[in-house]
């Protein structure tokens, strides 16, 4: 079995977004082919399209000079709180309508 170092976390998309949309958070080197692959291969999920939108998040500035959890960081990396990531990638996929097919 292969198994990918990428990752991928589904998120919530929200009421108002049609029923084929699928909003993934992903690991920042994924691109779509990756996306659309990923799901594919090893999910067996048949993909339309995937948009990739890069997501920023104002923090400021990172400044080890005035911060005194810095040096005691550097010993003791556990100790300190976990800042929020800088920046996200989402993935924006449009999976295949499902059809049945009724033969009688």
């Amino acid at each position: 079995m292969f198994l990918p170092l990428f990752w991928m976390k589904m998120l919530y998309p929200g009421e108002n977004c049609p029923k084929r949309l699928a909003v993934f958070k992903i690991h920042p080197q994924m691109t779509k082919f990756d996306v659309k692959q990923y799901l594919e291969k090893i999910y067996n999920v048949p993909v339309v399209g995937v948009r990739v939108k890069m997501l920023y998040h104002d923090l400021p500035p990172l400044d080890a000079a005035e911060d005194k959890r810095f040096a005691i960081g550097s010993a003791f990396p556990h100790l300190l709180p976990r800042e929020p990531e800088r920046y996200e990638k989402v993935a924006y996929v449009h999976l295949v309508r499902s059809i049945l097919l009724l033969i009688i």
